[in-house]
């Protein structure tokens, strides 16, 4: 076994950066997934609120004025020419 003694610190320090490795790699793939994650999250809420706008522009009666500004927000005008 004095042989092969001194390969103990290489086998060791090679053992310790492949985990090194593993573990920066597994670090860097879990942030990308939460940046993804928190993305689709943005995503579900915009297209939440654009279903609630057609489900209420569905849902309106007639003569109902719809407006959007620049901004996107949207107005909306009751028949007789008032803000609802």
């Amino acid at each position: 076994m004095g042989p092969l003694q001194e390969y103990i610190p290489l086998l060791l320090l090679t053992i310790a950066a492949l985990v090194g490795g593993a573990g920066m790699y597994a670090w860097r793939q879990g942030r990308t997934a939460t940046a993804h994650w928190r993305a689709q999250v943005c995503h579900a809420a915009q297209l939440a609120a654009r279903q609630e706008i057609l489900e209420a522009v569905l849902n309106s009666d007639t003569g109902t004025l719809f407006l959007w500004d620049a901004d996107g927000v949207l107005k909306v005008y009751a028949g007789a020419g008032t803000p609802a």
